[in-house]
């Protein structure tokens, strides 16, 4: 019977023996071979950069009409279709930080002691815009004009629909482009914040083609649910309500006597309408 002997390697010789240099040539084949294999994998399951931006430290003046409610915007006139209609565009307003700017009206309109809804403003921020959407981050109001006659006619809201909809909860200034990603748990406690501090929250849905929607979310009589949805930022949830354009933005009015539920895994595309 051959007597085996276990192989043994002192860094100075010259030449390892036959079994450690073999097993070793075998290690260094497979890193070659499975390393670049897991990186082409990795890479083409990544997700890619969503196209959306964020103007910091960028300065642009607008103006237009103050829209206060169901959440504040600012209407621009873009000029006339081939109609001859009105096109108008709406930029939802967010102050810097985590702050809505709802409580900044609020706080204008009582020492004013006049409402500003309908009232022409200028006002400089920076722009965010992604998918559609526009918002800016106003850093002051430069110029008020205030009319008791009324110098903006303002538009009728267009019923859309009511049903069921199923779409997470996220803040629109970092969904849209202040944070990347500005979505999903990852997001979640920042969008809390968001929310907490009084930027209206959205529904981010998928359509029946596949395209991303977005939903502003305010209770059935147009006040903000803020408080309500604290609890479900970043998760799916299932909300009953009625849509309403609000110019380019759709706009979705929780039914009072629903209540905002988490969405089950089997419930996240086709629902029944609200009963």
């Amino acid at each position: 019977m051959e007597k085996q002997t276990d192989e043994f390697y002192i860094g100075w010789q010259e030449a390892a023996p036959d079994g450690i240099s073999r097993r070793v040539r075998m290690f260094i084949v497979a890193v070659c071979v499975i390393v670049p294999i897991i990186g082409a994998l990795l890479a083409l399951n990544q997700r890619g950069f969503v196209s959306s931006n964020f103007e910091f430290g960028e300065t642009t003046e607008l103006e237009g009409a103050l829209i206060t409610t169901p959440a504040p915007f600012l209407e621009i006139y873009r000029g006339n279709d081939v109609n001859d209609k009105l096109i108008f565009q709406h930029i939802l307003l967010v102050k810097p930080g985590k702050h809505g700017m709802g409580e900044e009206i609020s706080d204008l309109e009582k020492n004013l002691k006049h409402s500003l809804d309908g009232q022409f403003v200028k006002l400089q921020g920076s722009l965010i815009y992604h998918d559609g959407k526009t918002m800016m981050e106003v850093e002051k109001i430069t110029s008020l004009m205030l009319d008791t006659t009324g110098i903006h006619v303002m538009l009728p809201f267009k019923p859309i629909g009511s049903g069921t909809f199923v779409g997470e909860i996220a803040d629109p200034k970092c969904l849209f482009g202040v944070m990347k990603p500005g979505y999903g748990k990852p997001h979640r406690s920042c969008g809390a914040r968001c929310i907490a501090g009084g930027i209206p929250p959205v529904l981010k849905t998928i359509s029946d083609n596949g395209n991303l929607e977005y939903y502003l979310l305010v209770n059935e009589d147009g006040s903000p649910l803020n408080d309500q949805i604290l609890p479900y930022v970043g998760d799916q949830v299932v909300v009953c309500g009625e849509v309403k354009m609000v110019g380019d933005w759709m706009v979705l009015y929780k039914f009072a006597d629903k209540n905002l539920a988490l969405a089950p895994e089997t419930m996240r595309k086709e629902l029944p309408l609200c009963k």
